[in-house]
């Protein structure tokens, strides 16, 4: 799959089989929560949506209720993790992967 082309994984209505992949509801992603783990699913499905789906700042801040500048902010930090986590970027390739099998 290239860069920019469409994943079942990252396409609007169909973000939950990434959501199941990390073990939490939309809801949880979308509330207010600021615990580790929710704030690095935040970075992970912002980072790995946007960058390597080409989905849209606008189209994932809508499906998540969130404002465009706190979901770009989001995907900014991912960025920054993954040039100093290697788990990060371990789970960063998993939810990718998840995100671009077939079904």
């Amino acid at each position: 799959m290239l860069k920019g082309e469409p994943s079942r994984g990252f396409s609007g209505t169909e973000l939950p089989i990434c959501y199941s992949h990390l073990n939490v509801d939309i809801e949880v992603l979308a509330g207010k929560g600021r615990a580790p783990k929710i704030v690095k699913m935040r970075k992970l499905i912002g980072m790995v949506g946007i960058e390597r789906f080409g989905v849209k700042v606008t189209e994932l801040a809508d499906v998540l209720g969130k404002s465009r500048d706190g979901v770009s902010c989001w995907r900014r930090r991912g960025v920054e993790r993954r040039a100093t986590d290697p788990s990060f970027v371990a789970a960063a390739g998993r939810l990718e992967y998840v995100a671009s099998e077939e079904p």
